[in-house]
């Protein structure tokens, strides 16, 4: 059970990249709030066994306090920081068409395996040569569709900015954030949710792969780099 709570977390992580909470309204926002909760709910049950109905419940308050909490940051913002929000996305925007869509096929394969050597470098160190191979030649199978998720990016980024600049009441703001960042499929195209299973399912697949050939010190820095991260997330859950 250890084993595959390691390998969800690191599924986690290679979402999560460089992602810090204070900066979530300027960054990959959706990735860092989605992850969040199970990373949270994986060390809960590091310390005791839970039931199915306990995993669900501590996994639902978790969900719960993190949209609070962001509800609440993006409701203090005045004209000029929505503004800034509104730069930050089209900045954004810009770096993902130039890293993801430009390019031929083959450079672009390329950029997208350099960026998962990076963010799994962050987490567990040093990689090997055959696990730098292995990265690459699974980066390549995992499906590559990134005018929809331009599209993705952004209804969710014009969503996110409408809302900041309507100021619902708070339920209302935790609501309808966690339906644009969390239940995803309840708004998605089936199509463009098919891509996105499809692709984490091989995403998986390449992680089960990798993590079987861990060494023993980059597990331990695995662990060590999850901890750090958790810190900056209880500082926020226990504010609730």
């Amino acid at each position: 059970m250890r084993s595959i709570r390691f390998l969800a977390v690191l599924l986690c992580t290679l979402a999560l990249a460089a992602c810090s909470f204070t900066r979530l309204a300027y960054m990959n926002t959706s990735l860092a709030y989605a992850n969040a909760t199970p990373v949270l709910a994986w060390m809960a049950g590091d310390y005791v066994d839970m039931s199915g109905g306990q995993r669900e419940w501590v996994h639902e308050r978790l969900e719960r306090a993190l949209a609070w909490h962001l509800a609440d940051f993006l409701l203090q913002l005045d004209e000029e920081q929505v503004a800034q929000l509104e730069r930050k996305f089209t900045k954004d925007n810009r770096k993902f068409v130039k890293e993801s869509i430009e390019g031929s096929p083959e450079e672009r394969r390329e950029r997208d395996a350099k960026r998962y050597l990076e963010h799994i470098e962050e987490w567990v160190g040093d990689l090997t040569e055959a696990q730098r191979e292995l990265v690459f030649s699974r980066v390549a199978a995992l499906g590559a569709f990134p005018e929809d998720q331009l599209a993705d990016r952004r209804y969710r980024q014009m969503e996110i900015v409408a809302l900041v600049r309507a100021k619902p009441p708070r339920d209302r703001m935790v609501e309808d954030l966690r339906r644009l960042l969390v239940r995803t499929d309840s708004w998605r195209r089936p199509e463009y949710r098919e891509k996105v299973r499809g692709r984490d399912e091989r995403l998986f697949e390449m992680v089960a792969e990798l993590a079987a050939t861990l060494s023993p010190e980059q597990r331990a820095a695995m662990r060590e780099r999850v901890r750090r991260f958790m810190r900056d997330v209880t500082d926020l859950t226990a504010a609730r």
